[in-house]
């Protein structure tokens, strides 16, 4: 299962995302996944996780958080280019075409 490290959901919350999940991946219906990466909230802990956690999944992207003045949250900062190919590496294995 994924980290839940910074999340404050129930476990029923976890379950019903998990269950929405599994759904997606194992039927019909076109969707992709998308993870906005801050580089103070997340490591290649958190990746090795959701790599576990969607594997098999079709479409996954990661986006780079960027800090437009109109979050909610201000104070975080944006991972380099390196960083979120490193992360991308790590998920591979679970999810070849990551990007």
């Amino acid at each position: 299962m994924f980290s839940r490290k910074i999340w404050k959901f129930s476990k029923r919350k976890w379950e019903k995302i998990e269950e929405s999940a599994a759904f997606l991946i194992n039927g019909s219906i076109p969707y992709e996944f998308r993870t906005t990466v801050v580089k103070e909230l997340h490591d290649s802990q958190d990746f090795l996780d959701i790599g576990r956690w969607l594997e098999g999944c079709q479409h996954y992207y990661l986006q780079n958080y960027v800090d437009s003045g109109e979050v909610l949250c201000s104070g975080f900062t944006s991972c380099t280019k390196e960083e979120l190919l490193a992360f991308a590496e790590i998920l591979r294995p679970y999810m070849p075409d990551a990007s």
